[in-house]
């Protein structure tokens, strides 16, 4: 049976997990929030592109491609 002192020994060494744990969640959370904001500021490029491009597709109609977009 384990003694007092390994007893709240390892309580201190689960608790500084947790913490470290947590800051990591922390960390990635503001990660992923500042990565969701980026991607949402390039939708309307990315938008404005493809219906351009399917304009392009729709006005030359000898084009095949793997691209083609209908």
């Amino acid at each position: 049976m384990a003694n007092t002192k390994e007893i709240k020994s390892r309580i201190k060494s689960v608790r500084d997990t947790q913490k470290i744990t947590n800051a990591m969640y922390l960390i990635a959370s503001t990660k992923m929030r500042k990565a969701k904001a980026e991607l949402d500021g390039t939708r309307p490029y990315f938008d404005a592109i493809k219906s351009e491009i399917k304009r392009i597709f729709r006005t030359v109609k000898d084009v095949k491609s793997r691209y083609c977009l209908h």
